[in-house]
C-alpha cells in the first residue's frame, strides 16, 4: 500500500507529527521518510522541511490500510 502526504498549506512545514498508533509494516519505511517512536506518535521527514507544495509518498506493507492522520506541525513562514 502506498501513501502520499502533500503540504497544502501556504508555508513549508516543520516538525510534521503524525499519529502512527498500531501502525505496522513487514517492511521497513527508510527514517529519513518517517522515524517511529516508543510512543503513539511518529515524525514525518526528520530535520528536513515539508515545504510549500511538497509530496512525501512511500509503501508500506501490511494487510489493512492505516490512516496516518496529523496531529502537530510548525509552520516556517
Amino acid at each position: 500500500m502506498g501513501v502520499t502526504i502533500t503540504n497544502k498549506c501556504p508555508c513549508a512545514q516543520n516538525n510534521v507529527i503524525l499519529n502512527c498508533t498500531g501502525f505496522g509494516s513487514v517492511d521497513s519505511i527508510p527514517s529519513w521518510i518517517v522515524t517511529f517512536s516508543h510512543t503513539d506518535f511518529c515524525l514525518l521527514t526528520p530535520n528536513q522541511p515539508l515545504n510549500k507544495g511538497g509530496v512525501v509518498t512511500f509503501k508500506y506493507v501490511r494487510n489493512s490500510q492505516f490512516s496516518f492522520k496529523l496531529i502537530s506541525s510548525q509552520s516556517c513562514c
